[in-house]
């Protein structure tokens, strides 16, 4: 019995010795839109493989889609009634959650394949996965 209780003590200890000192790296990347200029823009700060932090836009006419919020207009053509801006803070929300793996692209449409994503954001993301993984890549 005392064998069997110092064997678990010492489990507990290893393991509480155990620490994720992983440093925090931050990296941003682009990915263009258009011939005219747009472009996707997205910061994000990572620690290890997790996304810790992160911010998407996407200038549209030299205006960032994220400052227009109720302006750019996009929640009567939307299937879930959201701007754009909510549907990227859903998305960045979930991708802080579940990482950038778990957000998976119908490759015709670009639009997330996954209903959690779904009942968010259902936009095209093929270009602001494109940015968001040139990020991560650059954070590495």
């Amino acid at each position: 019995m005392k064998k069997l209780s110092a064997l678990l003590l010492m489990a507990l200890v290893i393991a509480g010795c155990g620490s994720n000192d992983a440093k925090e790296v931050s990296g941003e990347g682009t990915a263009a839109v258009g011939e005219n200029g747009d472009k996707v823009s997205v910061s994000l700060t990572m620690k290890g493989d997790e996304v810790v932090d992160i911010s998407i836009d996407e200038t549209k006419e030299g205006k960032s889609k994220k400052e227009q919020k109720y302006d750019y207009n996009m929640k009567e053509a939307s299937g879930i009634q959201k701007e754009w801006f909510e549907q990227i803070e859903f998305l960045e929300d979930y991708i802080k959650e579940n990482g950038i793996d778990a957000v998976e692209l119908d490759k015709k449409t670009g639009k997330p394949t996954g209903d959690d994503v779904l009942a968010g954001c259902t936009i095209n993301l093929t270009t602001i996965m494109e940015a968001v993984n040139n990020a991560a890549e650059n954070a590495k």
